[in-house]
């Protein structure tokens, strides 16, 4: 990550390291969320989630343990932040690829099922989130949507495919 001084690129806050940033969001306090597979975020261990404000921080006390976040959605209101990725927990509290952060974090009902009743689950998360978070429909709509492009950009290791006839090239 980098910001724009002028005429020239500084690493924002020292950039980070060790992997790659995958999704940026901003929370309700205006600062910026970095979700991916790196290992630091300027000289914080950070694994794979990490807030600026002046300088790089690890979201919440305790680290993501080498969480792979593919997606950010933070409601503004609230201070809630949703992340979605590969990762079995988060912050040591077990989570199954989807994870909720007020203040600590805990798992967004019982996560998504890879390639089983994932529809369905999917619209269980949503259900969840508009009735429990009290958060607008189409803004929910839109958070599973970019979860499910990273979800799809992981499955299928960032390759594009086609459908040829009867089957995908």
């Amino acid at each position: 990550l980098a910001q724009w001084v002028g005429s020239f690129w500084l690493p924002l806050g020292g950039g980070v390291s060790g992997g790659e940033v995958k999704a940026l969001e901003w929370d309700y306090l205006q600062r910026l969320v970095a979700g991916g597979s790196f290992g630091f975020a300027g000289s914080q261990p950070a694994g794979g989630l990490a807030v600026f404000d002046r300088y790089w921080q690890a979201c919440g006390a305790s680290r993501s343990y080498g969480a792979k976040i593919n997606a950010i959605l933070a409601d503004t209101n609230s201070g809630v932040v949703y992340v979605g990725g590969e990762f079995s927990q988060i912050g040591g509290v077990p989570a199954n690829s989807i994870a909720v952060w007020n203040g600590g974090w805990s798992a967004l009902g019982s996560g998504i099922q890879w390639y089983d009743g994932s529809s369905t689950t999917c619209g269980v998360v949503n259900g969840v989130v508009v009735t429990q978070g009290r958060i607008a429909p189409f803004i929910v709509s839109l958070g599973m949507m970019t979860i499910a492009r990273g979800l799809a950009l992981v499955i299928s290791r960032g390759t594009s495919c086609r459908w040829i006839g009867t089957k995908s090239a």
